[in-house]
Parts: structure tokens; C-alpha cells; sequence
């Protein structure tokens, strides 16, 4: 247990990179349920994005590192 409490990333009782991984993956879930209940495809939310289609399945599989400002 005093590895957490030493660790760097624990700020006020928060591990930040627990809070940063679960905000993304909320943010890839909320993503994918609007595409489902708007019925359109990845490549047409790309091209509203003006995004190449690749950037948005790497964006929604979690396959890319991403950080809350690239989702943003």
C-alpha cells in the first residue's frame, strides 16, 4: 500500500491515471453510443471531423494513445 501513497501520480487520495484512463473510457463509450443511435458510420463521423477514417478507430478502439485533449 505505500507504493500508492508514494506514488506520484496520487494527488488527494485521486490516482490521476486511474481518472484519466476511466474519463477516456466514458468518453469512447459516450462516442460509440451516439454513432449507434444516430446511425451514422465511422467514416461519415471522419469526414464531419474532417479526419482521416483510421484516426477514428483508433480513437474509439483505444488502439492509439490518447490523451483527454486529443478526445476533446
Amino acid at each position: 500500500m505505500s507504493y500508492w501513497t508514494q506514488s506520484s501520480t496520487w494527488a488527494a487520495g485521486v490516482d490521476i491515471e486511474v481518472l484519466e484512463e476511466s474519463a477516456l473510457a466514458m468518453a469512447q463509450s459516450t462516442i460509440q453510443q451516439a454513432i449507434n443511435e444516430s446511425e451514422i458510420s465511422r467514416a461519415e463521423l471522419a469526414r464531419r471531423m474532417q479526419r482521416v477514417p483510421s484516426f477514428v478507430s483508433r480513437m474509439l478502439t483505444g488502439s492509439h494513445n490518447l490523451t483527454i485533449k486529443t478526445m476533446a
